[in-house]
């Protein structure tokens, strides 16, 4: 089974919600994975976590993906890292 651009679409305002929550973003992440309806896309989200809680930038988790995050998603989300302005910039990729 394939990850739609349309579920990446619902994960990325789920994930922004995250940020309004004032959520931590790892337990999150996981809550985000439990969420989705494709076993496929849970074990990618489940991934990026576990990267991210090994000390991965989320950026860098997301491009151990590149069949689910393209290249314009991975570099809003490093800007977003770089200049610490996540939240604005996933705001951007919804």
């Amino acid at each position: 089974m394939a990850i739609s651009n349309d579920e990446v679409r619902s994960f990325t305002r789920q994930f922004a919600q995250l940020f309004d929550d004032k959520k931590a973003l790892l337990p999150g992440l996981h809550d985000l994975a439990r969420q989705q309806e494709n076993a496929e896309f849970q074990e990618v989200l489940n991934r990026v976590a576990d990267d991210v809680e090994a000390g991965h930038l989320l950026s860098s988790a997301f491009s151990l993906h590149p069949e689910v995050f393209d290249e314009r998603y991975i570099l809003t989300v490093r800007y977003g890292e770089m200049y610490g302005v996540l939240e604005e910039t996933i705001q951007r990729l919804i």
